[in-house]
C-alpha cells in the first residue's frame, strides 16, 4: 500500500508540475510583445532545404510574406526506401526503376514551381530553386551554400527541414536493417545538416544571421514504428545543442534554433502517426512560430507546445 501511494503522490506531482509549467508558458506567450518581422527578415537571403510540403511549404511562404529572399532546395519526391524496396525485395527491373524516379522527379518539380509562384505572389522579391538534390551526397552540399552567396552576395539565414522518414519497426522490415539504407539514412537527415551549417558559418558570421534546425520529439524518446528517424533526430539534436554551446563560448554573433516538433497537421503524418487532432498543431501556425523563434533568438522552439513534453511524460511514467 505504501508503494502505491507513493507511486500515486509522485504521479500527481508530475502531473501538478506540467499543468504549471503548462500556465507558464501561456501566460508568458500573452504577455510578450510580438517581434517586428518585416524589419527582420526583409531583403534578407535565405537558404531553405526542404520546402515543398508541410511545415517546410509554408515556412517558405511565411517567409516571402515578410520580403526574404530564398533559395528554395527540394530533394526528389522519389522515396529511397521505396526505390530499394522495388530493387531489392520485387526485384523490379533498373529500367523500370528509372521511369518511377523520373515520374517522382517530374512531381516535386511541378511543386516547386507552384511554391515559387505562390512566394512571389506573396511578397518575396526573389525566389530561386533547385529540384531533386541529392543530400545523402554530403560532400556535394557545399554547392548549394555557395550558389546561395552568389546569387545574393551573402547568407542571412539558414534553414534545415529535408528529412527522409522510413516507416515500420525495424524488425519487420528487412531492407532497413541493410548497412547502405541505414548509412544513406544518416547522410540525408545528420549528415547534410552537419555539413551544409559548418559550411555556411562563415557567411552566417559576417551576416549576423541564423540557423533553423527542424528536429522532432522523437530526437528525444523512441518509438517503435520509427527507430531510425528516432535515432537520427537523436543524434541531429545532440549534434546542434553542443554546436550551440560551442558558438556561445566563442561569442559568434550566430544565433541557432533548434525545433522540436510533435506531430504536425499534414496528411502523410497523420497517416503515419494517428494523434488526436487536439494535440497536433497546424503547418502554417508552426511556421510563423519557427520565424518567431529565430527573431527572438530562442534556443529551442517546441510546437505543438503540450505535444513533446506530454509524450516524454508518458515515456516516463511508462505509458508509452
Amino acid at each position: 500500500h505504501y508503494f502505491i501511494q507513493s507511486n500515486l503522490r509522485m504521479k500527481s506531482l508530475v502531473f501538478g508540475g506540467l499543468a504549471a509549467l503548462l500556465l507558464l508558458l501561456l501566460l508568458s506567450a500573452l504577455h510578450s510583445p510580438p517581434p517586428d518581422l518585416k524589419s527582420l527578415v526583409s531583403g534578407k537571403s535565405v537558404l531553405l532545404c526542404g520546402p515543398c510540403t508541410g511545415v517546410g511549404e509554408q515556412m517558405a511562404l511565411e517567409l516571402a510574406r515578410q520580403g526574404a529572399r530564398l533559395l528554395l532546395v527540394a530533394r526528389s519526391d522519389k522515396r529511397y526506401e521505396t526505390l530499394f524496396r522495388l530493387r531489392d525485395k520485387f526485384q523490379v527491373e533498373d529500367a523500370a526503376i528509372s521511369q518511377v524516379e523520373k515520374l517522382m522527379v517530374a512531381r516535386t518539380e511541378s511543386k516547386l514551381e507552384y511554391i515559387k509562384e505562390a512566394a512571389l505572389e506573396a511578397g518575396s522579391p526573389q525566389v530561386e530553386i533547385i529540384n531533386a538534390f541529392d543530400f545523402s551526397n554530403v560532400s556535394k552540399s557545399v554547392s548549394i551554400v555557395e550558389k546561395a552567396v552568389e546569387l545574393f552576395g551573402g547568407l542571412d539565414f539558414l534553414v534545415l527541414n529535408h528529412a527522409e522518414i522510413p516507416r515500420g519497426p525495424i524488425l519487420r522490415a528487412k531492407h532497413h536493417q541493410t548497412p547502405d539504407f541505414i548509412d544513406h539514412l544518416f547522410k540525408v537527415n545528420v549528415y547534410s545538416h552537419i555539413e551544409l551549417a559548418l559550411r555556411a558559418l562563415p557567411h552566417l558570421e559576417q551576416s549576423q544571421g541564423r540557423i533553423f534546425i527542424t528536429s522532432s520529439l522523437l530526437g528525444e524518446v523512441g518509438h517503435a514504428k520509427f527507430p531510425l528517424f528516432s535515432a537520427s533526430k537523436h543524434a541531429l539534436s545532440g549534434f546542434f545543442y553542443s554546436l550551440q554551446r560551442d558558438l556561445a563560448l566563442r561569442d559568434s554573433p550566430v544565433r541557432l534554433t533548434v525545433g522540436k516538433f510533435g506531430e504536425i497537421q499534414n496528411e502523410e503524418l497523420q497517416k503515419m502517426f494517428g494523434a488526436s487532432d487536439w494535440l497536433t498543431g497546424g503547418a502554417d501556425q508552426c511556421a510563423a512560430g519557427m520565424l518567431r523563434s529565430l527573431a527572438e533568438k530562442r534556443d529551442t522552439f517546441t510546437y505543438p507546445t503540450i505535444q513533446p513534453r506530454l509524450a516524454k511524460l508518458l515515456d516516463f511514467l511508462g505509458l508509452s
